[in-house]
């Protein structure tokens, strides 16, 4: 079992104390004061085998500032997130991924990015260039980042795994709660994050009325997705590119088309 609140260290040792000690709810939110990588740094990483080998990168690193005093997201600090599920469970992170949450909500076509563009069912990926060219994009290998946007899905699929979040599917209703719930800085103000989950208020369609927004947005080179959940209008809408188009007003725009004030599903 993780304690949200325990020191990572508690954890996992490799990762050098700090000046601060931070926890798994601070990286989770991105109030920890890690730092954050680009696309340069992730163009030259290696495999890795574990979530925790992929701490060796930044075991040593300083923290930008003092935990909860400022919000600065870092997939960085994510990937630690992910060393930190592995140590908790006692295996590795992927077999604990799959067995837990994919097998689990029934998944089966979300799977590791392991940068093998020629890998089956698995769409090619483009970067935009001048006069809206495409030309294929470099082969990543996200296994050193894996908890932190390492894997290839569907929308179909990513349309189960937020309705499986809505209704509490896996985790307990608390346990959801508290990750969509906004988390707060020792000013006292809060962020527009809760753990793993941005949190908005937005306006659908033509409708003066705003509703709460749970979602997430992720890109490598070559890839864009965007998931968004409408608590209010049992809502979930995903999209996704194979290239690098910004795909989240896509989403909002068919969230407003397809808002729905009756309890049933909508997608």
């Amino acid at each position: 079992m993780l304690d949200f609140d325990a020191i990572v260290q508690q954890y996992v040792p490799e990762f050098a104390e700090k000046r601060w000690p931070i926890t798994t709810r601070e990286l989770m939110g991105h109030i920890a004061g890690v730092h954050n990588y680009g696309a340069a740094q992730m163009l030259r990483r290696e495999h890795c085998d574990n979530a925790r080998a992929g701490v060796a990168e930044i075991a040593e690193d300083t923290l930008f500032f003092e935990p909860r005093t400022e919000f600065r997201y870092s997939n960085h600090g994510f990937g630690l997130v992910g060393a930190l599920v592995e140590a908790a469970a006692g295996e590795p992170y992927l077999d604990f991924m799959k067995r837990e949450v994919f097998a689990a909500m029934g998944l089966e076509r979300t799977m590791p990015d392991l940068g093998d563009q020629t890998a089956a069912a698995r769409a090619t990926f483009y970067d935009m260039r001048g006069f809206h060219t495409l030309r294929r994009s470099h082969e990543i290998d996200m296994s050193c980042a894996m908890s932190a946007g390492g894997f290839l899905s569907t929308p179909s699929e990513l349309i189960r795994f937020g309705y499986a979040m809505l209704d509490a599917e896996i985790l307990q209703r608390e346990t959801v709660d508290m990750f969509w719930t906004r988390q707060r800085l020792t000013s006292g103000a809060p962020t527009n994050y809760g753990m793993g989950w941005q949190i908005s208020t937005v306006r659908l369609g033509d409708d003066d009325a705003s509703t709460v927004m749970i979602g997430h947005g992720g890109a490598v080179p070559g890839g864009r997705a965007a998931l968004m959940i409408f608590p209010d209008q049992r809502m979930v809408v995903a999209t996704m590119t194979n290239t690098s188009a910004n795909v989240n007003a896509l989403a909002g725009r068919l969230a407003g088309i397809f808002r729905d004030s009756s309890p049933s599903r909508s997608s």
